[in-house]
């Protein structure tokens, strides 16, 4: 079994869907007891975009015999697969039987945050931090909760963890314990205060992944002569409309794309989009860029000038097929398809040849509260560049360049945050137009939708438009002059 474990692995570091697919279904039909490792199986799975394989997969796992974080993981993976409600339902029966099980009380926390019922997710996660004093990722998710942190006996809860958390070897969760304290320091008006926990969190970070530290996100600088070349390419493919009747993906399937730095109000914009019956979103994930790899067999493809510009017609209808079948597996199941992947404006060449007829909404913010709002919100370990001002500032810059770039051959329809957090009366019926779908003033009560949101946006997105970041303190003085320095 080792062998063929291992077969599995090459196939899908090859991007081999189809041998993917056989081994993992041979391993299923067979009924393999493979333990905890049927996780990985799943994994590999998503890698190549067959969720509803990874599904069965992780179904597989013998829950009497698992411990608790892998059945936490098991149950973050059905939410990653599009079953948000499958994996709520089973954490809060998990939380049921086992009452003190941290792990369980945490993940319950986390998909009940997910799907806006904070008032349940407070609960589990306070109860995750009175059991386990210690976990980071706990305080953090509590203190983006506004009204929790403005709650005095929670200031000095947390306060009172911070020698313990001092003392910690470097590590994500003492990261987040620290992001935590500043945002505390920040909605209590210590501005200053806040900064210096935001940049010991950074600073962790910086770290703690050095290894793989990249100084910016994308650079459309490189190669200009190259892009160049795709860019007449594609615009010659639209005016000539060449290969439009030969995509293969239903009539009714309409992809959207939104492209926007973290902190520009991309989660927003989609959540106010799926707030329209005809309208789903697939998130941040990977869709598109998995449905490239696989058809054309080579990993980062539709980053490659030179795969973009000389893919054949077969090849780009192809991917609209796998790409449209991604989407229906995550839950895509009406007719507008959004996608705000954060790397959107970086492939936005391979999906404008894939399709001509796309939908792309650029949203902006001011730059100054765009960085700062960037460097004080904890991502992950997997948005590098978010820890170090410099290159937040660059990738801003860069993302300006980018969009001004793309938009002199692909039609981007631009929002400014601010206008639309003043004016959406006016901003959101020319969007809603702009992907043929007609402006209702219910759009306006997005936040009362029951749409699942997996970004650091989570708490936010629940509140109406008019008291968005209305708690928000003013951009402190010693980010300003580092971030105008640099």
């Amino acid at each position: 079994m080792k062998l063929e474990l291992q077969k599995l692995v090459h196939a899908t570091r090859a991007m081999d869907q189809t041998l993917v697919v056989s081994l993992i279904t041979g391993f299923l039909n067979a009924g393999l007891e493979l333990k905890e490792n049927w996780l990985g199986v799943a994994r590999l799975a998503m890698t190549v975009g067959c969720y509803d394989l990874a599904v069965q997969c992780l179904h597989m796992l013998d829950k009497s015999k698992c411990e608790e974080t892998t059945l936490a993981k098991q149950l973050g993976m059905l939410a990653d697969c599009g079953k948000n409600d499958d994996a709520y339902q089973s954490a809060k029966q998990w939380v049921n039987k086992a009452p003190t099980s941290v792990a369980a009380l945490h993940i319950a926390g986390v998909l009940a945050y997910q799907k806006g019922q904070l008032e349940q997710a407070e609960t589990l996660l306070k109860k995750v931090v009175e059991k386990a004093p210690l976990a980071g990722e706990a305080w953090h998710m509590l203190s983006t909760l506004q009204n929790v942190v403005a709650q005095p006996d929670f200031q000095s809860s947390i306060s009172a963890q911070t020698v313990k958390f001092n003392q910690l070897p470097n590590n994500v969760s003492k990261a987040c314990f620290l992001n935590a304290m500043g945002n505390v320091n920040g909605l209590i008006g210590k501005e200053e205060s806040a900064f210096a926990f935001y940049e010991k969190s950074a600073n962790i970070m910086r770290q703690i992944t050095s290894s793989n530290f990249s100084s910016t996100p994308y650079s459309i600088d490189t190669n200009h002569t190259k892009i160049t070349k795709v860019l007449t390419q594609i615009e010659s493919d639209t005016a000539q409309s060449a290969f439009i009747k030969n995509v293969v993906t239903s009539n009714t399937f309409t992809p959207v794309f939104i492209m926007g730095l973290p902190r520009t109000g991309t989660t927003l914009l989609d959540n106010i989009l799926c707030s329209d019956e005809g309208v789903n979103s697939i998130g941040e994930t990977d869709a598109f860029t998995i449905a490239c790899d696989t058809v054309l067999k080579k990993k980062n493809s539709a980053y490659d000038l030179d795969t973009i510009l000389n893919c054949e017609n077969v090849e780009l209808n192809a991917i609209a097929e796998e790409y449209e079948r991604i989407a229906r597996e995550l839950g895509c199941t009406e007719s507008v398809c959004v996608n705000k992947s954060l790397n959107n404006s970086h492939i936005a060449l391979m999906i404008q040849r894939v399709f001509p007829n796309a939908k792309f909404i650029a949203i902006k913010r001011d730059e100054l509260e765009n960085a700062w709002s960037i460097y004080k919100t904890f991502f992950s370990s997997n948005l590098h560049w978010s820890f170090d001002i410099r290159s937040v500032k660059s990738a801003i810059q860069m993302d300006k360049r980018t969009i001004d770039q793309l938009r002199t051959v692909i039609k981007i329809e631009v929002v400014e945050l601010e206008t639309l957090k003043v004016e959406p009366e006016l901003v959101l019926p020319r969007i809603f137009n702009s992907i043929g779908l007609n402006y209702e003033n219910n759009h306006a009560h997005f936040h009362k939708t029951p749409t699942v949101v997996k970004t650091a946006s989570m708490s936010q997105i629940r509140q109406p438009l008019n008291k968005l970041n209305s708690h928000i303190s003013g951009v402190p003085k010693p980010f300003l002059e580092l971030y105008e320095n640099l």
